[in-house]
C-alpha cells in the first residue's frame, strides 16, 4: 500500500521546471478553461483572489481556517483539453449542472511561464511530496498547505510562476498558475458556452464514461447563480 501525502517538511528545496510558453501561429500552447461566468469571475483569464477552497489554492486562509480573499495571491486553473476542465470543475460532485453561464475557452500566457513540474515520473518526489498531491483522494487543506509552501518556499532555482499536476479523471495534465495576472490571455473567439451544441455534444459523450452526468438546468436552479445574486 502507498504511503498517505505528509505535511510538508519545510523549507521545500528541489524540483523540476515546466515551462509555458505560446508561439505565434500555433495552438501547441494554449489550454483550456472551464469556468462559470459571475462577479468572481468575469472572464476566463480572471484569476481567483477568494480562498483556499480548490486543491492547489495558496490563499492564506483566516484565523479559523476559512477561506476568504487574500489580496495579493490570486490562482488560475487551466487544463489540457475541455473535457479534463470539465471533469476537474464537475467532478468531486459527479454532475455537471450546466447553467447558461458556463463557459470554456482557450488561454495563452504572454511570456513564459516557469512552473513547477509535479506530473513527471518523480517529479513530485523531488519536493518530498507524493504523485497523489494532484490526482489522489486528498483532504484539501492539506493540498492547499502543499501550495502554500511551495509557493513561500520556491523550492525550484528560479521562482516558480505555478505547478504542471496530473489530474484524478483523465491522467492529463493541468495547471495553477500564481499572481500572474496580465500574463494569461484568451485566445480571441475561443470562448463559448459549454451549452453550445458541438461543446455539450462532446461533453455528453465523454464526462459519463468517467462517473459524471451532464444536464441542462436554468440559471436560477443552479447554486453559483444563486451564490452571485
Amino acid at each position: 500500500m502507498a504511503r498517505p501525502l505528509k505535511r510538508p517538511d519545510r523549507p521545500l528545496s528541489g524540483g523540476r521546471e515546466f515551462v509555458w510558453s505560446y508561439r505565434p501561429g500555433t495552438r501547441v500552447w494554449t489550454w483550456s478553461r472551464v469556468y462559470h461566468r459571475d462577479r468572481f469571475t468575469a472572464a476566463a483569464d480572471a484569476f481567483k483572489d477568494y480562498g483556499p477552497t480548490n486543491r492547489f489554492d495558496h490563499h492564506r486562509p483566516d484565523p479559523v481556517g476559512k477561506a476568504r480573499v487574500d489580496p495579493d495571491r490570486h490562482v488560475l486553473y487551466v487544463a489540457r483539453d475541455i473535457v479534463t476542465g470539465a471533469c476537474e470543475v464537475f467532478g468531486e460532485t459527479e454532475e455537471a449542472l450546466l447553467c447558461s453561464r458556463w463557459r470554456v475557452a482557450r488561454v495563452r500566457p504572454l511570456r513564459p511561464l516557469h512552473l513547477l513540474d509535479l506530473a513527471g515520473p518523480g517529479s513530485a518526489l523531488l519536493v518530498g511530496a507524493l504523485p497523489q498531491i494532484g490526482s489522489g483522494h486528498v483532504p484539501r487543506g492539506l493540498t492547499q498547505e502543499w501550495a502554500r509552501a511551495l509557493y513561500e518556499d520556491q523550492p525550484l532555482r528560479r521562482r516558480a510562476d505555478g505547478v504542471r499536476y496530473s489530474t484524478s479523471y483523465t491522467g492529463a495534465a493541468a495547471l495553477a498558475v500564481w499572481n500572474r495576472r496580465g500574463d494569461v490571455t484568451t485566445v480571441v473567439g475561443s470562448d463559448e458556452p459549454l451549452r453550445t451544441p458541438h461543446v455539450l455534444a462532446h461533453l455528453t459523450a465523454e464526462l459519463p464514461r468517467r462517473g459524471i452526468t451532464v444536464e441542462q438546468v436554468e440559471d436560477d436552479a443552479c447554486r453559483r447563480c444563486r451564490d452571485d445574486a
